[in-house]
């Protein structure tokens, strides 16, 4: 979580507090391969910090997947 910290501070500068408050909620979460981490109809009530990995974005429309972006490590 540190280099979430570390990409926050380069956005603007975080207080201790800030810091201390997010570290409190922020939780790791590992997901596999092909795991949905949102269906269809779903409201995502989480952010996400890609720390490894990559993570595909994509729609069906008529049974096929249509991809509309692609998040790389260290993408919120």
């Amino acid at each position: 979580m540190k280099t979430l910290i570390n990409i926050l501070n380069t956005i603007r500068p975080l207080t201790e507090e800030v810091t201390s408050h997010l570290m409190s909620k922020v939780k790791k979460v590992e997901a596999v391969k092909k795991q949905l981490l949102l269906k269809e109809g779903d409201i995502s009530k989480r952010v996400y910090f890609i720390e490894k990995g990559i993570l595909r974005a994509f729609f069906l429309e008529n049974g096929k997947e249509h991809t509309t972006w692609f998040f790389k490590e260290n993408d919120i």
